[in-house]
């Protein structure tokens, strides 16, 4: 029987079914309070309204299917002293979220308290039972005044592939335990306090998290021993903070565009720490200290890591290292690239303090000192520390500034300083067995040198830059041993010894010149000999040949032709006689690392023995090939690469790089005459007929050699040069035939230096009538235009020696006419000194004396002298 009723019910439940769809989902399960028995979360149920804190009794266990929904009121909790099983999957996670306004903070936490069940493996590290979140969503939480969104206190839950985001506090707190939760696969992100804090004490590991964008740090680890592993942590407000005397392990993460006051990447306080296989790049410490790597008080090792990029503000623009003396520090077969100190500036890529920074690769990096390290009371050995730059006012040190410490068997190519020190600024450091190459600077081209230790067994070559500081230069006051090392020519001098005159000389001796024509190495030594104001240089016992003891130089006069698809490389043999043989190099773009490959001889690098030609064949055509070589010695130890050529299959254009080795010539002088100059060691004699003799270099008259200047002679001084004697001078003119003093740059006050004897030089004698008989003397001779040597007074200056000075014209000069100092008793007489002009600060501008000697002064006239002080 037809029920028109039961047909007309039906069509209107239908038509409400197709009109609100919802009204078949399930209604919300409100959830609050103590949980008492183990309970299960439905999926069927979901999403559950936490409408009070909810707390998971001791003994008891919660468990959330996948796929559930878990909505907290404001400032809700879920408390577990039991166990809590949320599991979901990938494509049914657990969500934990906000019941209300989507904005961080509005809810509580999730807490594991100090009864909750913890998290078990098996042998293999596969969970097994406890408490476990994985595959859970936690956001808009961490709204109470308990830190941590999730919060272990006291327990060991395991944390895995969750997401924990948005929240306003940290993202994970661990806290008081001597247990650790395991923190594996997740994703920490645009939380508004720190990713993963841990307060406290134990073995924690972090494994596989992504940790970016939040507020505070990524990772901070107070207390604990911890190992933290290949994580990606990026964006925050610094990369991992470690404050902890125990071991940590930092490895394998990716540290990326952190930014904190100090260790922009990691910090670490006084942990023994091990942080290896790293790429940390492009993290910030602009306001402090160290960009990528911050480490205080702390023993350990820093290894293998990629580090580039970061910056740091005042020091450490890669590392900031300061360790402790024992333990000691170790930074070892890192990559150190593009890191930069641009306020203050000490340590572009590493600034360290008792460590040990070997094997490293360092390049690109800027500051104001030290522009690839930056060492204090350290060992710096076997780096390859290039391209690096320092800037900005009192720049020091392109590829190393090192203070206190031990420089030993590194390669330094291609550095450079807006200033001084172009490869290394020493100071107070003992420095051997290193290469310098093609470093470039205004002052010290390659190499400053402060305080006394040693220089020894080192090859400099090819520096460059200001063409009078040298390519090592020596500071005042300071007499380092530079002794076994081989220079080559650069384009100035070899060696700047900046020492004062009458200091002790310097030592120069046993070294390879790069020639040995005695001639040619005195010209590459820039000292008294060039400038009158400046200390002596001791070069004697010179090499005859290369020291074996120093690395090889790089080779020379590589050459590139090409026959149908052969190259055929040709260069110049080392003049080292340990030389073992050379090594071929290529790529397509001419730049270390030199990697090439497809050669049918092998990839670059090639092996080629004692050969100074070879074939390299195999080669594509029509591309571009760079070709290189370097040599190496009986001990394994190679130079750095020769200069390049670029040759191309079927086009034969050459193209040079920069590496050069220019031989130095004399500059050559302006008139004619006999040219003089250095040492003279046995007697001679100046003679009328060969005059006028120029003064090319500082005379120095040695202990036992009597110079004799005959009448009539006139000696042109070179600007800033001068005569000192040690032995004997006779210059004896005449009334009729004086002897001329003056200046080769014209009759201009200061022009040239001074005339010096010294305490060793041969006084005067007379017999009983007062006639003179024999030793020095200065008689009939005029002196202009001289006094102008910084840092020594008197244009005759008597330094406890008692020539005999009569009858002479001292006149236009820029100093004392006559200046006698300590225990001199010489005769002046029957002199004219007039129109000299002493210092601002000195004494006397005709004559002054100092001292405790007995001079004879008579029958002088001295006038229209003047001095700014005392007494002209």
């Amino acid at each position: 029987m037809y029920n028109a009723k039961f047909w007309f019910n039906f069509l209107i439940l239908g038509l409400m079914l197709f009109f609100n769809p919802q009204a078949t989902a399930h209604a919300a399960t409100n959830v609050g309070g103590a949980i008492t028995v183990n309970t299960t979360w439905t999926a069927a149920n979901s999403p559950y309204l936490v409408t009070s804190s909810v707390l998971v009794q001791q003994g008891v266990t919660l468990t959330i299917e996948p796929g559930v929904t878990v909505k907290f009121g404001s400032n809700l909790v879920l408390s577990v002293n039991g166990t809590l099983i949320a599991q979901g999957n990938a494509s049914k996670p657990i969500v934990f979220t906000a019941d209300g306004a989507l904005a961080p903070s509005f809810w509580g936490y999730i807490l594991f308290g100090d009864s909750s069940i913890d998290a078990t493996f098996d042998g293999n590290g596969n969970y097994t039972s406890g408490s476990i979140l994985q595959y859970v969503t936690v956001t808009y939480g961490g709204g109470t005044t308990v830190d941590g969104t999730i919060r272990a206190e006291n327990a060991a839950p395991f944390i895995d592939h969750a997401t924990i985001q948005y929240n306003g506090d940290d993202g994970i707190k661990v806290a008081n335990t001597g247990l650790f939760p395991r923190l594996t696969n997740n994703i920490i992100t645009n939380n508004q306090e720190t990713g993963i804090s841990v307060q406290s004490t134990g073995a924690l590991n972090i494994t596989g998290n992504t940790v970016t964008d939040n507020t505070g740090i990524g990772i901070s680890v107070t207390g604990a021993t911890a190992t933290m592993s290949n994580n990606t942590i990026a964006r925050n407000a610094g990369g991992i903070s470690v404050n902890s005397q125990n071991s940590v392990i930092i490895s394998d993460n990716t540290i990326s565009e952190n930014k904190a006051s100090n260790g922009g990447g990691i910090y670490v306080r006084y942990a023994t720490v091990t942080i290896s296989g790293n790429t940390i790049n492009n993290n910030n410490a602009a306001s402090s200290y160290g960009g990528g790597i911050y480490i205080t008080s702390a023993g350990g090792r820093i290894t293998s890591n990629v580090i580039d990029g970061n910056t740091g503000g005042y020091i450490g623009g890669g590392i900031y290292a300061d360790g402790l003396s024992n333990p000691i520090l170790f930074i070892d077969h890192n990559m150190i690239t593009n890191n930069k100190t641009p306020t203050y500036g000490l340590g572009g890529g590493i600034y360290a303090s008792s460590a040990t920074i070997s094997d490293n690769t360092i390049s690109g990096n800027t500051a104001t000192s030290g522009g690839g390290i930056y060492a204090t009371s350290s060992i710096v050995s076997n780096n390859l520390i290039f391209d690096n730059l320092v800037t900005g006012s009192g720049a020091s040190g392109g590829g190393i500034y090192a203070s206190s410490s031990t420089v030993n068997h590194n390669t330094v190519v291609n550095n450079s300083s807006a200033d001084s020190a172009g490869g290394i600024y020493v100071n107070n450091s003992d420095v051997s067995r290193n290469s310098f190459v093609a470093n470039t600077a205004n002052l010290g081209q390659g190499i400053v040198i402060a305080g006394n230790k040693s220089f020894i067994f080192n090859t400099v070559v090819g520096q460059s830059g200001g063409q009078s500081s040298g390519g090592l230069y020596v500071t005042k006051g300071s007499l380092p041993a530079i002794n076994n090392n081989n220079f080559y020519v650069g384009q100035s001098y070899e060696v700047y010894n900046a020492n004062a005159q009458a200091s002790t000389d310097l030592n120069v001796k046993s070294n390879w010149w790069g020639s040995s024509d005695v001639t040619m190495i005195g010209q590459g030594i820039y000292d008294f000999l060039d400038n009158a104001s400046l200390g002596l240089a001791d070069y004697s016992g010179y090499l005859l040949s290369p020291n074996t003891t120093a690395p090889p130089v790089p080779p020379t006069g590589l050459q590139v032709t090409v026959n149908g698809n052969d190259f055929n490389l040709s260069w110049n043999a080392n003049s080292e006689s340990d030389i073992a043989g050379y090594k071929v190099y290529y790529d397509l773009d001419g730049k270390y690392p030199y990697d090439g490959t497809g050669a049918t001889q092998g990839n670059a690098g090639l092996n080629v023995g004692k050969v100074t030609q070879t074939t390299i064949n195999g080669l594509a055509a029509n591309i571009n090939y760079y070709f290189t070589i370097l040599a190496y010695d009986n001990d394994g130890e190679s130079s750095w690469y020769s200069a390049g050529v670029v040759k191309m299959i079927g086009n034969t254009q050459p193209t040079a790089t920069p590496t050069r080795a220019p031989t130095a010539t004399a500059t050559p002088m302006p008139g004619s005459g006999t040219q003089v100059g250095g040492h003279i060691s046995t007697n001679s004699t100046w003679s009328a007929a060969n005059s006028p003799y120029l003064v090319v270099n500082s005379i120095l008259i040695d202990t036992g050699a009597v110079l004799t200047i005959e009448p009539g002679v006139t000696v042109k001084f070179k600007s800033d040069l001068a005569m000192v004697v040690n032995g004997t001078l006779i210059a004896q003119g005449t009334a009729a035939k004086p002897i001329l003093m003056t200046a080769q740059d014209g009759p201009i006050a200061g022009k040239w230096g001074y005339l010096l004897f010294n305490n060793l030089s041969n006084d005067a004698t007379f017999d009983a009538g007062g006639n003179y008989i024999a030793g020095s003397i200065l008689q009939y001779v005029t002196v202009e235009y001289s006094g102008g040597a910084d840092g020594v007074d008197g244009t005759i200056r008597l330094d406890s020696a008692a020539p005999f000075i009569d009858h002479c014209t001292i006149q236009n000069n820029s100093d004392n006419g006559i200046k006698v100092v300590n225990n001199g008793s010489p005769r002046l007489t029957n002199n004219l000194i007039t129109k000299n002009e002493a210092g601002p600060s000195d004494h006397g501008s005709g004559i002054y004396v100092e001292g405790s000697g007995s001079v004879i002064i008579s029958y002088n006239t001295i006038s229209d002298n003047k001095t700014a002080a005392y007494g002209g």
